[in-house]
């Protein structure tokens, strides 16, 4: 994924335009196939979602205690170079 390193763009467009036109072909057929066999989303809700993070939260204070549960890490936020923008 390049979506959050803009100079990467170009560079991985020249390899790309090196790449024969069969393999690319190949790669976007197997693509295809894939995306066909993908099912939709679930509909998502504000509902649903505060549910699934309440359990979150549930499993957390059990597996850490409420004291520690509510500490946050210094690696919090850093899981994805996106999260900075």
């Amino acid at each position: 994924m390049i979506c959050h390193r803009i100079p990467e763009i170009e560079n991985v467009q020249r390899i790309l335009g090196t790449l024969p036109r069969d393999q690319i072909d190949r790669a976007l057929a197997s693509i295809a196939h894939f995306k066909e066999k993908m099912s939709p989303p679930t509909n998502f809700s504000e509902a649903a979602f505060r549910k699934i993070d309440n359990e979150i939260w549930e499993l957390r204070v059990a597996t850490l205690g409420e004291e520690r549960a509510r500490q946050r890490s210094a690696e919090d936020g850093k899981r994805s170079p996106v999260e900075i923008y």
